[in-house]
């Protein structure tokens, strides 16, 4: 397995360089006889200022052109040279002439860097349209690079796939709702010159303040600061090296923001040191530097809402809320009795109560909930559907008649009931796909039961579930559910409803794995000899392994991974967090390159005693994996390797990381390449696991 950390920071410091414009735009007019054309979904990308151009067999294509036509959101900042790119649950962040790119906080390193090119930003083609889930395919003899977006992964076998995709039905991430943060700070920051710093604390203050002061062991030279839409503050402290106790601060106190992260984004030219602070929306805040240039300090406003009115025409209730600065709400729908509840974060409010005669509101009653959050209460006469408007430092929430009927959701519970009426509807009848990869359950109805259901969203947006969209396509009726978290569901019915049960999956199956196939996307891993990438040889590993756990156990798999997409190690250790896995199984190949000799198989694990699992620990796994891989290949026998992998030391429960063979050996990269090997290495782990299960208790 290639050690990613390691081989980062060796390339980030050795093939870090810089090209001049003039000696960019000289190569580029010679790099090819015939200009490179662009095909997106079959279709011709023409009318580009700068055409596409390939350096060092690698193909550059301006960045806001391309990608924004891809669907794509691209931004540009020239004080850092940065640029954003955000598609879906996908940021990436790139820098000119950095070759580590940031896929959602991970870092990446890339083939070649971003570079301007006729004044233009040009950015490598494959490697961000693969980031974000796209097919990218190049033809030599018509020079043409052709990228498909349309490419979905499908879902597990244990479940059905619906008709279309379910992230296309599903909620996506966006901005609509966002109330963008603003920056009122007195005066720009000034830049200095001097030595190289260490950024070495960060202080979460709550009290005369509220504030985030960020503390340097010498004077600052230079920081500069950006907000992406999604309100995370950037900061970089540029010549400042990272050394601080911890990487990540969570506030106790406050609603301001969320969380701070702090990183060393950059090692060559020079040191920058990043802290990312997430925001809350629509707050007020300001940077100030220090006199001694030693500390950088961020204050947060707090907000007071000044007024509540209501009006209503003859189809919506108008709620309008105005503070002394940009609202931001956050509405939840609670039943027993039915309400929303508003949530307004950072701001103070004198309590008040207002009756209104309406359709659908009786009563406001607003009041603070807590000492940095204002709650207002809108009591209903019956149910409704809402949506938000932001206007300057109000915001109006429209009631209107809601649009999906026959269904409740108890919010302690997690139960949604749906009224059977007099339709044969039945339990039994309905189909369960569960596309956990985008928290999404999708509950597909036989037949067209949109005269029972209606149509349309129903907001919930409390602690798990987001909301419950109903639609009808072709005649039958799904309704999506989209969570903030990984669930899983339970369907019982009496003679009145059918009760659908959102419930955390270890309270539904006695038995949890999940098999991580390792790198993936723009992380390769290592390369066979014959130029095979581990990533796809133990993806195929992972999903042999997969078909025989649904088709031969009663184990509930889940994968970090189900194509060859980005995942961040940190995520792939949260997933089996979330979902409280009783296993978690990495699948590796390892290399010596260019040492040809290494061969055999190991397993790595990190020492955790028996605090996991019910006395059963990772060192117990990894012999028991070891032992079923190396002897169902007639490997050499590497034995068990202590590692330090995040995915083994971020993991709540077992984990181990097995790498079956090396790459770098010619008989076993030939051996790892052909399926019966593949399906022998699966069938190794797969035995090893059912003989954990059978003899060990794990919970």
């Amino acid at each position: 397995m290639k050690k990613f950390i390691i081989s980062l920071l060796f390339f980030s410091i050795l093939f870090f360089c810089y090209h001049s414009t003039n000696q960019v735009l000289l190569f580029a007019n010679n790099a090819s006889d015939s200009e490179i054309q662009l095909v997106i979904n079959d279709r011709h990308l023409e009318g580009l200022l700068t055409p596409p151009v390939i350096l060092n067999d690698f193909t550059l294509v301006p960045a806001r052109d391309v990608f924004e036509e891809l669907g794509a959101r691209v931004d540009w900042d020239p004080s850092t040279r940065h640029i954003y790119i955000e598609y879906k649950e996908y940021f990436i962040l790139l820098q000119i002439d950095n070759s580590v790119a940031l896929l959602n906080d991970a870092p990446a390193l890339m083939d070649i860097f971003p570079q301007i090119i006729n004044g233009r930003t040009m950015i490598p083609v494959r490697f961000v349209a693969e980031s974000l889930g796209f097919l990218v395919d190049w033809d030599q003899d018509l020079r043409t690079v052709f990228i498909d977006t349309y490419y979905q992964e499908q879902p597990p076998t244990t479940m059905p796939p619906p008709d279309s995709p379910p992230s296309e039905n599903g909620a996506q991430p966006s901005y609509q709702g966002i109330v963008p943060a603003r920056d009122i700070s007195p005066a720009p920051l000034v830049d200095m010159d001097f030595p190289q710093t260490d950024v070495v604390g960060i202080t979460m203050l709550s009290d005369i303040r509220q504030a985030i002061d960020i503390s340097t062991s010498s004077e600052i030279s230079e920081v500069r600061t950006s907000l992406l839409p999604d309100n995370r503050l950037i900061i970089d402290f540029h010549n400042a090296e990272m050394n601080t106790t911890a990487t990540e601060f969570t506030p106790s106190d406050t609603s301001a923001y969320r969380q701070i992260r702090v990183a060393q984004f950059q090692v060559t030219p020079s040191k920058i040191t990043r802290v990312v602070v997430e925001l809350q929306s629509g707050v007020h805040y300001s940077i100030t530097m220090s006199p001694d240039r030693r500390t950088l300090s961020i204050d947060f406003q707090r907000n007071y809402i000044s007024n509540i009115a209501h009006h209503s025409s003859s189809v919506a209730d108008y709620i309008t809320i105005t503070g002394t600065r940009a609202v931001a709400l956050n509405v939840s729908h609670f039943s027993g009795p039915d309400r929303f509840v508003v949530d307004i974060p950072f701001a103070d409010i004198t309590q008040r109560d207002l009756a209104i005669y309406s359709r659908f509101v009786r009563l406001v009653n607003a009041s603070a909930h807590n000492q940095d959050t204002v709650r207002i209460v809108l009591e209903l006469n019956e149910r409704a559907s809402f949506s938000v408007d932001y206007s300057g430092n109000s915001a109006t929430i429209r009631l209107t008649e809601a649009t999906h009927r026959n269904m409740f959701y108890d919010n302690t519970t997690g139960v949604l009931r749906l009224a059977r009426g007099h339709s044969a509807l039945h339990a039994n009848s309905l189909t369960i796909t569960d596309a956990y990869w985008d928290r999404q359950t999708i509950i597909t109805l036989p037949g067209d039961f949109s005269g029972m259901y209606g149509f349309g969203i129903f907001e919930i947006n409390d602690h798990n579930m987001l909301a419950f969209d109903t639609q009808t396509i072709n005649g039958v009726t799904r309704i999506t559910a989209s969570s903030r978290r990984i669930l899983a569901v339970t369907i019982t019915e009496d003679s009145n409803y059918i009760y659908i049960t959102f419930r955390h999956p270890r309270e539904v199956y006695n038995r949890i794995v999940v098999i991580d196939p390792g790198h993936g996307g723009a992380d390769p891993g290592t390369t066979s000899i014959g130029g095979v990438h581990e990533k796809y040889l133990v993806l195929n590993v992972s999903l042999k392994l997969l078909e025989l756990f649904n088709s031969s156990s009663d184990v509930r798999v889940y994968m970090t991974r189900r194509s060859d997409t980005t995942v961040s190690r940190p995520a792939r250790a949260a997933l089996a967090n979330e979902v409280g896995a009783d296993l978690f199984i990495s699948v590796h190949m390892n290399s010596a390159a260019p040492n040809q000799a290494p061969r055999g198989t190991e397993t790595h694990y990190h020492p955790d005693a028996d605090i996991r699992g019910g006395g059963f620990n990772s060192a117990q796994m990894a012999e028991i994996f070891q032992r079923h891989v190396q002897g169902a290949l007639g490997t050499v026998d590497r034995r068990l390797v202590r590692g330090a992998w995040d995915v083994l030391t971020m993991t709540n429960m077992p984990s181990i990381l097995s790498e079956i063979g090396f790459l770098s050996n010619p008989y076993e990269a030939e051996m790892l390449k052909n399926p019966a090997t593949q399906m022998q290495a699966a069938q190794a782990m797969f035995n090893a696991t059912m003989e954990i299960f059978n003899n060990h208790n794990l919970r």
